[in-house]
């Protein structure tokens, strides 16, 4: 009986010799077979009908990005894109761009120099009726150039930003649900709703509150510089400044809120989860070490995949803005010279005019650029969320 007992305890050991070479056989050799399991479980399908529904004319001017570059750089580590072409795509763009705009440029110099000759021949004949009707439908035409540039440029920032927030919306959930796989319960459970609900927030109230409050103004500044009678400088000027200091005060609260919700929760995730590692190696010496080692092989892992589509969206969300962005900049670029090159004519209204629009046009572009930062510090404090927990453990 005694030897019977002897014998089972020595296979029993060689048993436990036996598993660590080979958990340590398929740590080396079925890491990437385990990144290919977790891919095919995760559903990255928004990813790819983003990428499908993104503007295709940006694309002639920087490398195209695809589904492929993430995979590639998932298995080997290298992203394969070149940010040195797309740097250089984005300065062609510009200067695209600012050419399609000079028949803006050309409209407005022309209107302005007839204008400028319609002013003097109603100095020269100050009961000349028909030079000051030909003055009213020249300025009419030049307001219209205006306002519908500008209602371009509003709307395309709209869509942008709607584009942006349902791109978080697509993209949040396979972040969250790798945050979890690497220990973020905590984490997840609570950005999940605080992220979901910020965000559409800020974005609704930047797109219906500040954008609207930017076309008034602008409205405003135009009706100001129309008529003598009629002045509503203060007017325009307070609402921009409403405009501005809503866009601080929603970007303040939103990244408090969101730093201190994302580093406390993945603060006691890591505390949690180390607790639990020390109590299953001390409680389960051999089996608890080998089952903390393979856990650590895949929330490794899942960290790595959270990163690599973190980045992933934050390259997606950079080109997603940068042609409404481009346009904006070309537009205000117009906007501005034409009011610096007619200066000369004499045409105060017109010049006073154009350099508020192209004020105005800049405050769009800054509602954009202000919800394109707030995405990109949500994937970031998603993924370093998960690298505080790994680093806790």
């Amino acid at each position: 009986m005694g030897n019977k007992n002897e014998i089972i305890i020595i296979v029993f050991l060689f048993m436990l010799f036996l598993v660590p070479a080979q958990a340590y056989a398929l740590d080396e050799v079925g890491e990437n077979g385990l990144l290919d399991e977790q891919l095919k479980e995760l559903d990255i399908s928004p990813i790819e009908e983003m990428l499908k529904s993104m503007n295709k004319d940006i694309y002639e001017y920087i490398p195209e990005l695809t589904i492929n570059n993430l995979f590639t750089f998932i298995k080997s580590g290298n992203f394969d894109y070149s940010f040195n072409s797309l740097l250089k795509g984005i300065i062609r763009y510009f200067f695209k761009e600012v050419i399609v705009n000079f028949q803006i440029l050309g409209q407005l110099i022309i209107l302005c120099v007839i204008l400028a000759l319609l002013q003097n021949i109603q100095s020269a004949f100050q009961r000349d009726n028909v030079s000051k009707l030909a003055y009213g439908i020249c300025y009419l035409i030049l307001i219209g150039i205006i306002i519908n540039s500008f209602t371009i440029a509003l709307n395309l920032g709209r869509e942008t930003i709607n584009t942006m927030v349902d791109f978080l919306h697509s993209v949040l959930p396979i972040l969250l649900s790798l945050l979890v796989a690497s220990g973020g319960y905590t984490s997840a459970a609570i950005l999940h709703p605080f992220v979901l609900m910020t965000v559409s927030g800020v974005g609704t109230l930047i797109k219906d509150a500040v954008l609207p409050l930017v076309f008034l103004s602008a409205v405003l500044q135009i009706v100001n510089n129309i008529t003598d009678t009629l002045k509503v400088t203060r007017m325009s000027s307070l609402l921009k400044e409403i405009c501005i200091g809503l866009l601080g005060i929603f970007l303040s609260i939103f990244l408090g809120a969101v730093i201190i919700q994302g580093a406390g929760a993945a603060i006691a995730d890591g505390i949690s989860i180390r607790t639990v590692k020390f109590a299953t190696k001390n409680f389960f010496p051999i089996v608890g070490g080998i089952f903390v080692d393979a856990l650590d092989t895949i929330v490794g892992c899942s960290i790595l995949l959270k990163s690599a589509i973190g980045l992933f969206g934050t390259i997606i969300i950079f080109i997603i803005c940068i042609s409404p962005m481009i346009k904006m900049i070309s537009l205000i670029f117009i906007f501005k010279i034409t009011s610096a090159i007619v200066e000369p004519l004499g045409e105060n209204k017109v010049v006073s005019c154009l350099n508020d629009i192209g004020n105005s046009l800049t405050l769009i572009f800054v509602c954009v650029a202000s919800v394109a930062m707030m995405l990109f510090i949500v994937i970031t404090i998603i993924v370093g969320a998960g690298n505080m927990i790994v680093m806790m453990r």
